[in-house]
């Protein structure tokens, strides 16, 4: 894998970063990955966070081609 991470908006409550993976197995397989995650302090105990990922999958028989993109969104409090 290769792997550029990039981190942006760090202050003390927020932060972004982004990510692009991507891997290739000569010209019979590509897997490209790329993201982007968030977060946000409401407090010291709670916390928001978003998540974005994007998948691709392609190979040489197309039957196995696939194209995936999930969103996560959650809380976190920490006692």
């Amino acid at each position: 894998w290769k792997s550029p991470r990039f981190s942006f908006l760090r202050g003390k409550s927020r932060w972004l970063s982004a990510h692009l993976l991507y891997s290739s197995l000569g010209s019979s397989r590509l897997e490209v990955n790329a993201g982007l995650a968030a977060s946000y302090l409401l407090s010291r105990e709670a916390e928001l966070l978003a998540r974005y990922n994007y998948t691709m999958f392609e190979t040489f028989n197309s039957e196995n081609d696939y194209i995936e993109n999930r969103f996560t969104a959650g809380f976190r409090y920490r006692l």
